[in-house]
C-alpha cells in the first residue's frame, strides 16, 4: 500500500485496501443510521417541553425544542434517542408528548407545520420500539387541503394494555377519543361527542371513562357521562388560568399559567385545591423559577406511587406526590448514553478516519499521477482559467447575496410595521379595555377582538399567510399575551422576561418597537410592537404583528438559492464550453500535426468531440423534468399504474435507440457518416416537435419512439465509427467520446431547465427542435471527414454464434446492462424525487452537475489509470462504487446525500463506462467478428439496460428504494460473480 505514492503503482494490495476502507465507511455510515445519536458522546437537558416515565423508572424526555426524545434509564443513561432528523419518513416533525405501553413501545404524537410554520400540515402517532426503531404510524391526520392553525390531537396517554388520546374535528363541531389495544397497528375511534364549541378546547385529560378538557378562558369540562358538565370554573377577576392537564389515581392536575403553579382537583369535587405553588416548586427542585415558564405535567404511576413529571422552558424534574421531595431535577445537567451506544460510536469514529485517511492517501497518489503524467502541466491553461473564473463568481455572487437579505429583511420589517400602524388604529379600544382577566376571554368584547385580528390577518391570502398577530397588555408587573390569531388559548405564558421589558417600554414611551430576531421557548421570531391607544392618548395595549423567524429565513434563503442556482448554472456553461472550446484547439492542433506528420488521413478526434457534444446536449436538454412531464398526462383510466406510465415512454424511448444499433454499421458502410447522422438529426427534430405539440399520452409516446430512432442513430453512429478505428484510436476516441457525453450532458440539461423555466416545458421541445436542425449544418461541414476503416474483416463466426457465445453474451448480460440500469437512477428517479422535494428544474439541473463534475475533468485521465493498473478490475470498481452511493442514498434520503451520491456515480461513470467499452472490444472473438458490427450489439445491451432501468426504479418506488436497491445490488454481485468464474484464466 505504501508504494503506491512513491511508485505510482496500484497493486492488488491497493485494490483490498481501498475496498475495505469503502466498505468499513458503508458499515460506519450504516450503523450510525441505526443509531440516531450525536458525535457528542453526551446530551445536555435544554428547553425541554414534556417528560413522563414508565413503570420501571425509565423517564422520556422531549427536548431541544421539540426536536428529540431521549429515554433515560433510573441511573442515569441514555438508552434510546429518537431525533427529527434522523430518518425522514421514519421520524417525527415536532415532537409535542410521549406515551410508553406495558410492553415498552413509546408512542409520539408528531406535529407537522406548513411551510409558514404558522398553520399545521398535518398532526399523527408514531410508534418506536423500545430502544428507539421507527415501527410504524398509528394514527395520522392530514390537513393540507385545509388552513388549521393549533393542534387537535391531545392527552397521549398509557393506560393499563391501551394508549388513548383525544382528537378535535377539523371544523372544531366535535371531537373523539381513540384506543389502541396491544397487538392492533392502527387506533380505533372509542367515542365521538359532538359540540359546536370544540374549537375553544386547549387541553385533554382521558381516562378509561372518558375524560376532562379545558377551554380558553380556564373552564374545565368533564365528558364521562353525557350531557357535558363543568367541574371547574376560575372565579372572575382572578389570576388564575388552567392550561395543561393530566390525571391520574382520581385527582386531576392541571397547570396555572399565570401563577406558575400546579393544582389538583379530585373527582366529584367543584374546588380545586393547590398542590404545588410556584415558590413550594422553588424550594423542592432548587430551581430560580420566577423567570421560568412552566409549560407541562404529567402524572404517572400506580395508586399511591404517583409521581409527576414537571418542565420548564429550562429544566424538568420528578416530583413524588404524596411526598415534599424532589426526586430528579434536571437543569445544566448531561446524559452519558449507554455504553452500547458509546462502542458504536467509537466503531463510527474508527470507521470514518480509517476510511478519510485512506481516501486521502489515493487521492494525493492520484494528484501526483497526473502531475507525473503531465496532465496538470498540459492543461494548466484550463485548470487556471476556470479556478478564476469560478472564485471571481463565488466572490461577487456572496457579497451580491448577502446585500440582498438584508435589504429583504428590511422591506419584509417595513411592511410589518405598516400593518400594525393600520392594526392600531381599527383596534375596538372600549372592548380592548373590557377585556384583562382569564375569565373575559370568552366574553363578547373578547370575541370583537379576536375578529379585528382575522379581519386584519387574512390567513388564507398570500400575502399575509406568513404573519402572526397577538394582542399583549400590561397590567402592573405582569405582561401578557390575551389574545392569538390562531384562537388559542389567551396567555399561552406570561411574557418571558426579555419580552415583558420590550412590552413595558412600549408602554412607556408609546411608540412602536422592532424585534428582527427574537429567541424564546416557543421559538424565534421577528415582530413589531404597536401600541394601542385610548381617545385620551394613554396606551391600553399592544398589537403585535410578526412572522416566524425560521418562515423568513426559508423565503429569503429560497430567493437566494433560486438566484444562487441560476448565477452558478451560468458559471458551469461558461466553464464546460470554456473547458470544451480548449479542448477543441488542444485536439485540433495536435490532429493536424498528426497529419501532417503521417501526409495521410487520420481520425478526426476534435470533431468527434464538437458532434458529441451537441448531440448529447440537445438529447438531455428535457432530462430534468421529462420523467415529470410524461406523468401529467396520465389518466386514471389507463390499465397501469402512474409510475409504470411515467416510465414506459422513457423505456420505450431506450429500447429504440439499443434496437437502432443493429443497423447502423451497415448503413454507415452503405450511406456514410454524414447521412447517417443527417437522417438522425432529422428523425429527433420531428419527435420533439411532436413532444412541443403533444395533446396526449400518445403523442408523447410516439414522439418518444420517434426521438429514440434518431437518437439511435446519432449516438451508435459515434461510438461505432470509433470502435472500427485502430486500437490507439479506440481508447483515446472512447474517453473523448465519455467525457464529451458528460459535458454535453449537463450543459443541455442545465439550458434546458433554464428554458423550461422562463418559457415552459412544451417551448422547451421546440427550441431543441431548432438544435436538432442546426446539428444538419455542422454535420455538413465536418461529416465528411469521418470514414469507416475500410479494413476487410475475415469472419470466424457467423452473427448468431458471436452474439450467442459465452464470452460475448456473457459480458454483455452480466457486466453491461447491470451497470446500465444504475443509469435508471438519474434519468427517473432523481427527477421524480427533485420534484416531490418541491426542487425546481433549474436546481434539479445543478444536482446532475454532481453526476458529471469527474467525467468532465478528469476521464480521460481515470480511464487511462483504471486501465493500466486494474484492467478487468475497472469494470468490478465502478460497479462496486455505483451500487454502494445509491444504497447509501436509499437510507439517507436527504438531498446532501442526494449530491454526494450523483458525484460518486459520476466518478464511477467517468472511468467505468469507457472502461467497459475498450475491454469489450479487446476481447478476440470482438477482433474477429468487427468492432464496428460488434459495437452495435454492445450499444444494443447498454440501451437495454437503460430502458429497464426506469422500469427498475418506477418499481423501486413502489416497494422502497432501500428494498429494492439490495435486491438488485446482490443480483449485480451474483452477475459480476459468475462472470468472473467465467472469465478465470482470461486475461482480457
Amino acid at each position: 500500500m505504501f508504494t503506491a505514492f512513491r511508485r505510482l503503482e496500484c497493486k492488488k494490495t491497493d485494490i483490498i485496501w481501498m475496498i475495505l476502507a469503502a466498505a468499513l465507511l458503508a458499515a460506519g455510515m450504516l450503523v450510525w443510521w441505526y443509531l440516531p445519536v450525536t458525535l457528542s458522546v453526551k446530551r445536555d437537558i435544554s428547553n425541554p417541553y414534556f417528560a413522563t416515565m414508565d413503570h420501571k423508572g425509565n423517564r422520556y424526555i422531549i427536548n431541544e425544542g421539540k426536536s428529540e426524545v431521549l429515554k433515560i434509564s433510573g441511573k442515569g443513561r441514555i438508552t434510546a434517542r429518537i431525533a427529527w432528523g434522523d430518518h425522514q419518513k421514519d421520524c417525527f416533525g415536532e415532537a409535542d408528548e410521549v406515551a410508553v405501553g406495558s410492553d415498552g413501545s413509546i408512542y409520539i404524537l408528531d406535529i407537522l407545520w406548513n411551510d409558514t410554520g404558522l398553520g399545521l400540515s398535518g398532526e399523527r402517532v408514531l410508534k418506536y420500539t423500545s430502544d428507539g426503531k421507527f415501527a410504524g404510524v398509528v394514527f395520522e391526520n392530514d390537513y393540507t387541503d385545509m388552513m388549521i392553525m393549533k393542534r387537535h390531537l391531545f392527552s397521549l396517554v398509557a393506560l393499563k394494555d391501551e394508549i388513548r388520546f383525544a382528537a378535535v374535528d377539523p371544523d372544531g363541531k366535535g371531537f373523539s377519543t381513540y384506543v389502541l389495544k396491544n397487538g392492533q397497528t392502527n387506533a380505533k375511534r372509542d367515542r365521538y361527542i359532538s359540540w359546536n364549541l370544540a374549537d375553544e378546547i386547549q387541553d385533554f385529560a382521558v381516562n378509561e371513562n372518558g375524560g376532562y378538557f379545558v377551554i380558553k378562558n380556564g373552564t374545565i369540562y368533564s365528558f364521562e357521562r353525557d350531557p357535558l358538565k363543568v367541574v371547574y370554573r376560575a372565579e372572575d377577576r382572578t389570576w388564575l388560568l388552567p392550561y395543561n392537564l393530566s390525571f391520574r389515581g382520581g385527582y386531576l392536575y392541571f397547570t396555572d399559567i399565570c401563577g406558575n403553579g400546579i393544582y389538583r382537583l379530585q373527582e366529584g369535587k367543584e374546588q380545586a385545591e393547590r398542590f404545588c405553588s410556584m415558590e413550594k416548586l422553588q424550594k423542592l427542585t432548587g430551581l430560580d423559577l420566577k423567570h421560568s415558564v412552566l409549560e407541562t405535567i404529567q402524572v404517572t404511576g400506580s395508586a399511591g406511587k404517583e409521581m409527576i413529571s414537571v418542565t420548564w422552558d429550562n429544566a424538568s424534574a420528578v416530583l413524588a406526590v404524596d411526598q415534599d421531595v424532589s426526586v430528579k431535577t434536571d437543569t445544566k445537567q448531561s446524559f452519558y448514553y449507554a455504553a452500547s451506544y458509546l462502542a458504536k460510536l467509537l466503531f463510527c469514529f474508527v470507521a470514518w478516519i480509517f476510511s478519510g485517511v485512506t481516501a486521502i492517501y489515493y487521492a494525493m497518489v492520484l494528484l501526483r499521477y497526473l502531475i507525473h503524467s503531465g496532465i496538470f502541466l498540459k492543461k494548466r491553461f484550463s485548470i487556471f482559467m476556470i479556478l478564476g473564473v469560478s472564485i471571481s463568481a463565488l466572490v461577487v455572487m456572496v457579497s451580491m447575496l448577502e446585500r440582498f437579505k438584508d435589504s429583504y429583511t428590511q422591506e419584509q420589517i417595513g411592511s410589518m410595521c405598516t400593518v400594525t400602524q393600520i392594526a392600531s388604529d381599527i383596534m375596538d379600544t372600549d372592548a380592548l379595555k373590557h377585556v384583562n382577566y382569564p375569565t373575559d376571554y370568552g366574553s363578547e368584547d373578547y370575541r370583537k377582538l379576536q375578529e379585528c385580528m382575522s379581519d386584519l390577518i387574512d390567513v388564507t391570502s398570500r400575502y399575509s399567510e406568513n404573519l402572526y398577530c397577538n394582542i399583549v397588555k400590561v397590567n402592573g408587573e405582569r405582561a401578557y399575551a390575551l389574545a392569538y390569531l390562531d384562537h388559542s388559548i389567551g396567555a399561552y405564558y406570561p411574557l418571558d422576561e426579555g419580552e415583558a421589558k420590550e412590552a413595558k417600554r412600549v408602554y412607556r414611551t408609546g411608540e412602536q418597537y422592532i424585534n428582527d430576531g427574537k429567541q424564546d421557548a416557543t421559538g424565534s421570531y421577528v415582530y413589531v410592537k404597536e401600541p394601542v391607544k385610548d381617545r385620551a392618548g394613554r396606551v391600553i395595549g399592544i398589537i403585535e404583528i410578526g412572522m416566524v423567524s425560521d418562515t423568513l429565513s426559508g423565503m429569503i434563503d429560497s430567493m437566494r438559492t433560486r438566484i444562487m442556482v441560476e448565477i452558478v448554472l451560468m458559471v458551469i456553461i461558461a466553464v464546460f464550453l470554456l473547458n470544451e472550446g480548449l479542448a477543441f484547439m488542444e485536439d485540433r492542433r495536435d490532429w493536424k500535426r498528426l497529419s501532417h506528420k503521417e501526409r495521410t488521413h487520420t481520425f478526426p478526434i476534435p470533431y468527434l468531440r464538437v458532434v458529441t457534444f451537441f448531440v448529447f446536449a440537445a438529447y438531455n436538454m428535457p432530462t430534468s423534468f421529462l420523467p415529470v412531464y410524461v406523468e401529467r398526462f396520465y389518466r386514471e383510466d389507463f390499465p397501469i399504474t402512474r409510475e409504470l406510465a411515467g416510465s414506459l415512454p422513457l423505456t420505450v424511448n431506450f429500447a429504440m435507440i439499443g434496437v437502432m444499433s443493429l443497423f447502423v454499421p451497415g448503413l454507415l458502410r452503405r450511406f456514410g457518416f454524414r447521412l447517417v447522422m443527417g437522417a438522425g438529426a432529422l428523425f429527433c427534430a420531428a419527435g420533439d416537435l411532436m413532444m412541443a405539440g403533444s395533446g396526449g399520452y400518445g403523442m408523447i409516446l410516439a414522439g418518444l419512439i420517434l426521438g429514440g430512432m434518431g437518437c439511435g442513430l446519432l449516438m451508435n453512429g459515434l461510438s461505432i465509427i470509433v470502435a472500427d478505428q485502430s486500437d490507439q484510436v479506440q481508447s483515446k476516441g472512447f474517453s473523448v467520446i465519455n467525457g464529451a457525453i458528460l459535458s454535453g450532458m449537463i450543459s443541455g440539461t442545465v439550458i434546458g431547465a433554464a428554458i423550461a423555466e422562463k418559457l415552459g416545458e412544451s417551448k422547451m421541445f421546440f427550441c431543441s427542435a431548432v438544435i436538432w436542425g442546426s446539428m444538419l449544418f455542422l454535420l455538413l461541414a465536418v461529416g465528411g471527414l469521418f470514414h469507416m476503416s475500410g479494413k476487410e474483416r475475415v469472419r470466424h463466426t457467423g452473427r448468431l454464434s458471436f452474439v450467442f457465445s459465452g464470452q460475448v453474451l456473457g459480458y454483455l448480460l452480466l457486466i453491461v446492462v447491470p451497470y446500465v440500469i444504475i443509469n435508471g437512477f438519474t434519468s427517473y428517479f432523481l427527477p421524480i424525487f427533485a420534484d416531490g422535494q418541491g426542487l425546481g428544474e433549474s436546481q434539479t439541473s445543478l444536482l446532475l452537475v454532481m453526476n458529471c463534475l469527474v467525467g468532465i475533468f478528469l476521464s480521460e485521465a481515470l480511464t487511462g489509470l483504471t486501465m493500466k493498473h486494474l484492467g478487468r478490475g475497472t469494470l468490478y470498481l465502478s460497479s462496486a462504487v455505483s451500487l454502494g452511493a445509491v444504497l447509501l442514498f436509499g437510507y439517507f434520503q436527504t438531498l446532501p446525500m442526494l449530491a454526494l451520491a450523483l458525484f460518486l456515480l459520476g466518478a464511477a461513470k467517468s472511468f467505468g463506462a469507457a472502461g467497459r467499452e475498450i475491454l469489450f472490444c479487446r476481447q478476440p472473438k470482438v477482433a474477429a467478428y468487427g468492432e464496428d458490427e460488434a459495437m452495435g450489439y454492445y450499444n444494443l445491451a447498454d440501451n437495454l439496460g437503460e430502458s429497464i432501468g426506469t422500469m427498475v426504479f418506477g418499481g423501486m418506488l413502489s416497494v422502497g428504494l432501500v428494498t429494492g436497491m439490495w435486491i438488485f445490488a446482490g443480483i449485480s454481485a451474483a452477475a459480476m460473480g459468475i462472470y468472473g468464474w467465467l472469465q478465470r484464466g482470461n486475461t482480457v
